[in-house]
């Protein structure tokens, strides 16, 4: 049951009251001449909230792509199997806009990714071959024109591979990796 006190006495002790209902939670009903005039009540519970959550409202701008990956699936594939075996570095080349444009029309239209062309254009460079230093330069982008497309039919190949064992795992028809067969 809630205690009634009057309003005089209410006056005469309000702190040490409020006090009281913080502490006990409950109330007390304030009346004057008998008639209830006031109901104090304790606070409601704070709303429990990780502290951290909006912490950091309007402090960071967001630009950009947050939400797709930074790599492609193919990049990512290609990063991880060379990483098991060497460590990459990143490099950086200055290029212009039209050369880039040029680069990523033919990695769409070869299905592969610019970077696992320039790599793979770098794993055919033999510079022990003397013949190729003796080349001009019409024969030299002839030359690295056709390994450029060995390059890609090389990786559309095992572009192929990957698709047809994606395709057995995810029927079910192939329950574990063939012994002896690289990843």
């Amino acid at each position: 049951m809630q205690e009634t006190i009057p309003i005089s006495k209410f006056k005469a002790t309000c702190l040490r009251l409020l006090d009281n209902v913080k502490k006990t939670g409950k109330s007390i009903i304030v009346t004057r001449k008998g008639e209830p005039i006031a109901l104090v009540t304790p606070p409601p519970p704070p709303p429990k909230s990780d502290p951290w959550l909006g912490c950091m409202k309007n402090r960071i701008k967001i630009t950009g792509d947050i939400i797709s990956p930074v790599l492609d699936e193919r990049e990512w594939d290609i990063k991880m199997e060379t990483t098991r075996t060497e460590k990459l570095v990143r490099k950086q080349f200055l290029i212009s806009p039209s050369q880039v444009e040029k680069l990523n029309r033919l990695a769409m239209d070869e299905g592969v990714s610019v970077a696992e062309m320039v790599r793979v254009t770098i794993d055919t460079y033999n510079p022990d071959a003397t013949a190729i230093a003796d080349l001009d330069a019409p024969e030299l982008i002839e030359l690295a024109s056709a390994r450029l497309k060995e390059a890609i039919t090389s990786t559309q190949k095992a572009n192929r591979a990957v698709s047809k064992t994606l395709k057995k795992l995810s029927k079910g028809s192939m329950k574990e990796w063939p012994a002896g067969k690289k990843f």
